[in-house]
Parts: structure tokens; sequence; C-alpha cells
């Protein structure tokens, strides 16, 4: 297993210690909005973001210029604390074109360096009284822009060549505000071309930028001729996507129109998404290339999914109102749009249903913060529509998969030698998993809050969106009559099953990671009840409520009896999830034990209109229900007086 080096700030016997690349898996995170000051096993890249996208602390900030001296900045650098400096030197020549006289050097805390503070950017009224004013702009060391600033500590700390000459490019272009928005679209095509080397290349070197006058469209081309085999990352790629982020905080919606056309598919198709990298390169190796690879290191998908937070953060307006050009319209046809993010689904099968489990939760965590700033139906919808879609391409999938066995019995019977292998039928059951957990977790990411809770409005929103996908398969079918002897009916049913047994899914890994996280922090002889999932459990009675309803009208509805049933299961989930610590007697909610809710329901299932017209497997889960709830609460008085 892969093995790096971190460093243990807290000292210690083990201050230097080896980390797995699973532990720092499990420690990797994508939610930009928690606090960073524990995150041990962070890179230097992502160390940096405190000071400049935390809002709170950034030294960029104008609470922040108020506690400057002169010539100091404070910074938290890898295993140090807040007391470093980044300090400027003068220079005698601007022979790399830095356009500026000073150059930036990252000092510690304890070093004895003596800096002449003479070539300060400061005057003595900024630095000792900070009353400058909010419109004046962010006035940073460097006499430019955050951009350039970063720019020079990456420089610093990353010595290569292709980071160097990066730098040069770079420095004419941004130092000022006003240049670094004339030359935005150069900037972007400069940290793209040298976030990945195309595969065959020179290791260590960039890709091809493109040319002044050359469009986009045909710039794609042409790489795609010259990297027909993907991309690997660099010994730049962290830096880039650092800056990448930096950019995006400083320039903030004017990034917007080469999100969805560069940047996004640059990282998450290119990078993310490449073949996977192999450990030999050049005609020698040509074994090793097909025989030995490696995946993608879990520091460099950590980059990219917080290099996407900050790209959603800063521009959540435009997003979430699927703005095309910037300019958020709110107002079509003389109504209002509601604002669903609909944008981001175009990405979701190559984030969310990726088949390596750190990309999908990283990747749900990066969307999730952006879905919550959806309005309520825009969220709905949103929801809605990814769950359906998911739904009708596994059914597609498995029926796909029905046909390749069907054709391997036939012909078998014939007696001819060829045979289906089963490689593909494996790899669609593993495509298919992978998608109903990423599905399962970005609903979960939106839905929880802090642990031991349930996020106040989202959550029952999320809970409403996925039952009501599964209460959708009954109203659809109130009038369908079962007929054996119609291939094509039978045909549409099973389809139709299918896609219900996948809403089924997503819901019940959906509960399941949301009842582990409401009793997360707790003892298993703690009954734990908030109000919040409380309101989850309402969706999920009201949905029983209704399916139980139609099914009464139309039992003759196979595909009703069957969306019952899952909806059944999921409630006997819940209620013997760690001996009914969810569910227990004596939590009232608006006047109503939950084992009077329940009761109450199983009265009506069990009741002459429901369960004498059920098939076998629909009784068994009513049964089934029944006694769960029994068995979390057996001296509650309803099940003795009520259902005897």
């Amino acid at each position: 297993m892969e093995q790096t080096k971190s460093f243990n700030t807290q000292g210690g016997k083990n201050r230097l210690r080896f980390a797995s690349a699973k532990s720092r898996a499990k420690r990797a995170t994508a939610d930009v909005y928690r606090n960073t000051d524990r995150r041990s096993t962070a890179s230097a890249t992502s160390v940096r973001e405190k000071r400049i996208h935390d809002t709170g602390v950034a030294s960029f900030s104008a609470n922040a210029r108020k506690r400057r001296k002169k010539g100091k900045l404070r910074i938290a650098d890898d295993g140090g604390d807040y007391d470093d400096e980044v300090k400027y030197f003068g220079r005698d020549n601007d022979a790399e074109g830095m356009g500026i006289g000073r150059t930036a050097v990252i000092v510690s805390s304890q070093s004895k360096l003596k800096v002449d503070h003479t070539d300060s950017v400061f005057s003595k009224d900024e630095v000792e009284e900070g009353k400058e004013d909010e419109s004046n702009g962010l006035l940073l060391l460097t006499g430019g822009t955050i951009f350039l600033s970063e720019l020079e500590v990456s420089a610093q700390r990353n010595g290569s060549q292709l980071f160097q000459k990066l730098a040069r490019e770079l420095r004419p272009l941004s130092k000022s505000l006003a240049e670094l928005l004339h030359h935005e679209e150069k900037i972007i095509d400069l940290l793209c071309a040298y976030l990945l080397t195309p595969r065959g290349f020179v290791i260590g070197s960039a890709s091809p930028v493109r040319g002044p006058s050359e469009e986009f469209n045909a710039y794609k081309k042409r790489m795609s001729d010259k990297a027909p085999h993907g991309y690997i990352v660099n010994v730049a790629t962290n830096d880039v996507l650092h800056l990448l982020g930096v950019l995006a905080r400083e320039i903030r919606h004017e990034i917007y129109p080469f999100l969805h056309g560069r940047i996004l598919p640059r990282i998450i198709d290119d990078m993310l998404n490449s073949p996977t990298t192999t450990l030999g390169h050049g005609s020698n190796s040509k074994e090793a290339d097909e025989n030995q690879t490696v995946p993608l290191d879990v520091n460099h998908i950590e980059s990219a999914f917080r290099t996407l937070s900050y790209f959603f953060k800063y521009n959540a307006d435009q997003l979430v109102y699927n703005n095309s050009i910037g300019n958020a319209s709110r107002n079509e046809g003389g109504r209002q749009v509601l604002g669903d993010a609909d944008i981001l689904r175009k990405y979701y099968g190559k984030t969310i249903c990726h088949k390596r489990d750190i990309i999908r939760r990283l990747a749900c965590e990066s969307f999730a913060p952006l879905l919550r700033k959806c309005l309520d139906k825009g969220l709905k919808r949103h929801l809605s529509r990814t769950i359906k879609a998911l739904a009708s391409s596994i059914a597609d999938m498995n029926l796909l998969e029905e046909d390749h066995v069907s054709r391997k019995e036939s012909i078998q019977v014939v007696g001819k030698c060829v045979e289906i292998p089963l490689q593909t039928t494996n790899t669609m059951r593993k495509a298919r998993d992978d998608a109903i957990d990423g599905v399962s977790s970005l609903l979960f990411e939106i839905a929880r809050s802090a642990p031991g809770r349930v996020h106040s409005k989202k959550g029952r929103l999320v809970a409403r969106a996925v039952v009501d996908c599964m209460t959708s398969f009954c109203s659809s079918s109130r009038s369908e009559e079962a007929n054996d002897d119609d291939k094509e009916g039978i045909k549409t049913l099973g389809l139709e099953k299918s896609k219900a047994d996948v809403v089924y899914g997503v819901a019940s890994q959906f509960l399941y990671k949301l009842r582990g996280h409401v009793v997360r922090g707790t003892r298993e002889e703690v009954i734990v009840v908030t109000s919040s999932f409380i309101d989850v459990l309402d969706e999920i009675h009201r949905s029983l409520t209704s399916a139980t309803s139609i099914f009464a009208e139309s039992p003759s509805s196979r595909l009703v009896e069957h969306v019952l049933g899952n909806i059944i299961d999921l409630v006997s989930e819940t209620i013997s999830f760690q001996n009914g610590r969810l569910v227990h007697d004596g939590k009232i909610h608006r006047g109503d034990g939950e084992a009077d809710r329940i009761t109450a329901s199983l009265q009506t299932l069990l009741g002459d209109s429901v369960f004498p017209k059920a098939g076998v497997k629909l009784q068994n889960q009513i049964l089934n229900y029944m006694c769960s709830a029994w068995k979390a609460n057996p001296s509650h008085l309803s099940f003795t007086s009520r259902l005897e």
C-alpha cells in the first residue's frame, strides 16, 4: 500500500510518521466550510487555503489588516503556526518579469533574519491605524493581487522547472486586479495547460498552450490528437489547483464563463476520469504499461475537489440559476424561475457515480453545500430528476443484463460454442452499486447537519423527494390490470419494478447513513429522538399511508403491491435500528406517540382491505413490520389492546 510522510505538529515521539493512502482517504474532505485547523494530513497547498478563503481569519480581510505589522503577513505553514511571516526583499533588477521590486520569502517566527521595512507597500497610517476604507480594495504586500501573492509563495515552495516556467509567464499578467481581469482568459489557459501532462510526453512537461488566435474548439481537437491516451498529473498539479481556487476567490463571477467549457471538463474529465496512470514509460516497458497501474493519489483528488468547492462557493448564484453567461436571470415569461442547479447534473455520472469511494464521497461533499442554496421547489425537482434518471439508466442496464443471460442460455441449447463472458455482467453490477451509493451519499450530505442532527429544513425536503419518487410509481399505475398473456405488458411491468427497486435502494442507503449520523457520539443505551429526524419519519409514514390507500383501491396492481412492500421495508429498517432507539416508547411528537402511529398503520395493513388481498411476499413484509415494532416497544399497551 502506498505510504507517505506526514508531519505531526503536536510534537512527541511520533513527530514524523507514515500514513497510508487508506488513512489519508478517511481524513480527506472537500467541505471548505468546515474548520481546517486540525487537518493534520493536509498537503502544503491546502493548508494555505485558510488565510485565503476563510473570511474570519483571512490575512487579506479588513480586520486582519488592522493587526498587520509593517512588512509582515501571518500565515499557517506546513507544521508551523500563525507566527510565520512572508517577508519581501528589494531587488536591483527585474530580469524575471516580476514587474515589481520585491521577492517573497517565507521566514519562520524563530528565525533571526532581519528585514528592511523601508520597501513596505503599507503607509505608516495604514500600518499603525488600519483605518483604510473597504472601497479602496484589498492592499497586498506584493503591491498587486492575492493571486500574485500566492503565486510567489508557491514559487518559493515548488522549485521545479515546470512551475517556475509557469510563474514567469503568469507574473506579468497579474500585477493588478485590472490586469488580472483583462488577461483572465490567457491565465486560465495557462493554468489548465500546466495542470496535467499528456500521457506519452516527457515527464515534467506541460500540455501545449492554446495559441493567441486559435479557436478553443480547434484547440480541443488538436489536443485530442496529441493526447489520445489521456493525461497524468505532474509536479505542479497541486499548486495549479490552489491557484485556480485563488483566482476564483479574486475575480468571483468573472470566472463563470470559463467554468463549464474549460475548467470543470479539465478537472473532471481529464484529471479524475483519465485512464489509470501507468508506472512504465517508453517502448521498453510496454508490458509494464499494460499490467502495472497506479490510481490517482489521494492528495491530488482532495485538492481537485476542494478547488471545485471554491468554484461553487464563489459562483453559487450563477450555478443555482443555471446561467450560461454569468448574469442570473430569475424571470422568464413573467414568472419567477426557481433555482434548481440543474446544470450540475451533467457532472454526476463522472463524480458521484465514480468507481472509487473517495471520489464519490468528496464529490458529494462538494455538491451538497451548493445544492442547499437552491430554493425548496428547485431542490426537490433537482433531486427527483436525479433519482429518476438513475432508476431509468439502471433499469435499462438490468434489462440488458437479462438479455445477455437469455441469449447465453439459448446458444447453449443450440449447442454452439459461443458464451457470454461474466466479466461484463460483474462490471455492470459494480457500476450499478456504485451509482446507488453515490446518489444516496449526495442525499445524505444535503440532509445532514452537525453530528447527531439533521438539517432543520433540507432534511425533511430530501426525505420528501425520495418518498415521493417511490409513491410516484403507485400513482402512475392505479388503473393497471394484471394480464399474464400480454408479453409487452409483462416486460413493462418488470422494467417499472426494476426502477422501483433502484429508488428503494437509494432510499434505504440514505436512511441508513442518516440514522448512523443521528446516533453518532451517543451510547447505545441512550434513547435518541430529534425533532428534525421525526420530520423524516413523518414523510415516511405519509408515503406509507398514501401507498396503502392506493393499494386498497386497486389491489390487483402488482406494481403498487411491490412499491408498498418497499415502503414497509423502509419503516421496518428504521424501527429495528439498534433496538428501536429512534422510535422508542414515550417520545411524543405533536400529541401522538410514535408507537401509537405505528400501531395505527399496522391496523390498516392487517385489516380486511389490505392483508387478505396481498400476495405472500407483501404479507411477510407486513408481519415483519409488526414483529419489528413489537420488539422495539414490547411493553406498549397499543400492541395488546389494538392488535388483538
